[in-house]
C-alpha cells in the first residue's frame, strides 16, 4: 500500500471518529447509552487506527516523544473501551492525566512541524490541558458532574483538531513519509 493511500485512509478514519464521538455524545446525554456506547467504541478504534497513521508521521522528526505520544493516546483510548463512560471513577484520574500528557506531546509535536498548522498543534495542547485539568479535578475530590463538564468542554478543540487532521490528510497535505524500495 503507498503512503499516500495509508494517509487517506488515516484522513477517513479521523473524520469519521469523530462523527462518531459527537453521535455517542449526544446518545449519551440523551439516555440512550444502549447506543451511545457502541458508537463511543467504533470512534475509539478509528481513531488509534489515525493516531498509528499519525505516529509514522511525526516519528521521523522526534521518533521517542511521538512513540510516548502515541503509547499514552492509543493505550488510553483502548483502556477507555472497557470502563463505563458513565460512570466516573476514580480510575479515570490516570486515565485522563495520561491521555492529557499524550495530547501535550502531540501538540508540541505538531506545533513544532512544519507539516502541521500551528493551529492544530494547538487544538491538541487544549485538549491535553482540558484532559489534566479533569484528573486533577477528580484528583481534588470533584464530583462526576464537574468531570462531566470538562469532559464536554474538552470533546470541542478533540473534535476539531479530529476533522481537520483527517481534511489534512485526505488532501495530502502531511503526507512527507518517504515510500520503502
Amino acid at each position: 500500500m503507498k503512503n499516500q493511500s495509508l494517509f487517506r485512509y488515516a484522513g477517513i478514519a479521523a473524520i469519521i471518529s469523530a462523527v462518531l464521538y459527537v453521535a455517542s455524545l449526544v446518545a449519551s446525554i440523551a439516555g440512550a447509552s444502549a447506543v451511545g456506547t457502541p458508537l463511543y467504541w467504533l470512534s475509539s478504534i478509528l481513531l488509534v487506527a489515525a493516531l498509528v497513521v499519525l505516529y509514522v508521521d511525526l516519528r521521523a522528526e522526534a521518533a521517542t516523544p511521538a512513540l510516548a505520544a502515541f503509547i499514552l493516546l492509543a493505550g488510553m483510548t483502548i483502556w477507555s473501551l472497557f470502563l463505563d463512560p458513565v460512570t466516573v471513577s476514580p480510575i479515570f484520574i490516570p486515565l485522563a492525566m495520561a491521555y492529557g500528557i499524550g495530547f501535550f506531546l502531540l501538540g508540541w509535536l505538531q506545533r513544532r512541524s512544519d507539516r502541521y498548522p500551528n493551529g492544530l498543534g494547538n487544538l491538541a495542547l487544549a485538549t491535553g490541558a482540558l484532559s489534566v485539568l479533569g484528573g486533577i479535578l477528580l484528583l481534588g475530590g470533584a464530583g462526576a458532574d464537574a468531570f462531566g463538564l470538562i469532559n464536554l468542554v474538552l470533546s470541542v478543540p478533540f473534535v476539531i483538531w479530529c476533522v481537520w487532521l483527517g481534511l489534512l490528510y485526505l488532501k495530502g497535505q502531511t503526507a512527507t513519509v518517504p515510500q520503502a524500495a
